[in-house]
């Protein structure tokens, strides 16, 4: 049976024993849509990386309670992925941010960039769209942690904040992409819009620490490059490691 999953702000001082309230649009959901009655299991998680086993002990017309039975072992990735990208159309920046939330990242950074077609100011309209999504994504794909989907920025602007110490820029005809033996433990990867990335950008980045690879010869849209490189690199450095972290 698929887990019900329901997403609870907070849970910092919740254990097995306790009762949470559940309300809003995910008591909506819980009493409306699903028909969940007394009884029915349930899990809750806090986006941040805890969740439960529950139990329903009381569904009302607009909120309903339950009992946590026991910690839930959340299905994260030992590695941490930053995932900044051009934005396309808004709609299919919807579906990189559903996608990408489904793969395992941690956080995704929306940019301008000199050749992008939606500019940054734009863009930040859909931000409260875009976490909405990630969040109905980490519920559908059973992840205990919803990634940060942060301001959009322009490149410029990204290269002088806090980065990861491993950075790739993904770039066509790059070099191809290899294993690293040490493993790290995040990565930031930068995906360029549908005209690619100025001969500028490319040098501010590499001036930056950003290390120019390809995912194969042919020319990929924005979308499927900001996807291919999600489950590449999470299949080198997290889900796929043969020594995954407790």
């Amino acid at each position: 049976m698929r887990e019900r999953r329901f997403l609870i702000p907070d849970l910092s001082r919740v254990s097995s024993g306790s009762e949470v309230e559940i309300t809003g649009a995910e008591a909506h959901h819980l009493l409306h849509v699903l028909r969940l009655r007394p009884g029915d299991s349930v899990v809750v998680f806090d986006g941040r990386g805890k969740e439960f086993l529950a139990e329903l002990t009381r569904c009302e017309k607009n909120s309903a309670a339950a009992r946590v039975l026991e910690p839930s072992t959340p299905r994260e990735s030992p590695f941490s992925l930053t995932l900044a990208v051009a934005v396309p159309k808004m709609d299919s920046m919807s579906r990189i941010v559903q996608k990408l939330t489904e793969l395992g990242a941690h956080r995704v950074i929306p940019i301008q960039t000199e050749r992008s077609i939606v500019t940054a100011s734009r863009a930040a309209r859909q931000l409260f769209r875009w976490r909405r999504i990630a969040a109905e994504a980490a519920k559908q794909s059973g992840r205990a942690v919803v990634p940060i989907i942060e301001e959009p920025l322009t490149f410029a602007a990204l290269l002088e904040i806090d980065l990861p110490a491993r950075r790739l820029l993904l770039t066509v005809n790059g070099p191809r992409l290899e294993d690293d033996e040490e493993r790290p433990p995040s990565c930031l990867a930068a995906i360029g819009p549908e005209g690619g990335w100025t001969t500028e950008e490319t040098a501010a980045a590499m001036a930056k620490g950003f290390r120019p690879v390809g995912l194969g010869p042919r020319t990929l849209r924005t979308e499927t490059a900001a996807l291919a490189a999600a489950a590449v690199l999470e299949w080198l450095w997290g889900d796929g490691r043969s020594d995954p972290a407790p």
